[in-house]
């Protein structure tokens, strides 16, 4: 399938193992903007970014009248990223005594700690980075 677009999941295959790309196929299903938005690869951690900061005038108008027009601000901003912390453990009691084996339970974990790194992800979309969990 041609894409006009890059998604979060196109970015992962290109960089990741295919196992990374399982994990995060698994845990994307509940996360559908991580597969909806466009995503792009970057190598640095600073870059430039144009951002909307107040929107053009508009309303509703008779016929044969206008109405003030306006344009969008707009302005270019430096955005500093950070990076997105999703370690996690799992106690080897718990993997060991799993029914299905140690790599189910260490799948599980791993399925989990992706799941809610793709909810941040979404979270910050959203809501910004102004957004206190």
């Amino acid at each position: 399938m041609i894409h006009d677009r890059l998604t979060s999941a196109d970015i992962v295959e290109m960089n990741n193992s295919e196992e990374v790309f399982g994990i995060f196929n698994e845990a994307s299903q509940h996360i559908p903007e991580v597969q909806l938005i466009s995503a792009s690869p970057i190598t640095k951690t600073e870059y430039n970014t144009l951002i909307q900061t107040g929107l053009p005038n508009v309303g509703f108008r008779e016929s044969n009248r206008g109405i003030k027009q306006s344009s969008p601000t707009i302005e270019a901003r430096p955005v500093k990223l950070k990076f997105l912390d999703a370690s996690w453990s799992l106690d080897q009691k718990v993997a060991k005594e799993a029914e299905w084996g140690e790599s189910a339970a260490i799948a599980l974990a791993a399925k989990a700690a992706m799941e809610a790194a793709l909810q941040k992800i979404a979270a910050q979309t959203w809501y910004g980075e102004h957004r206190q969990d």
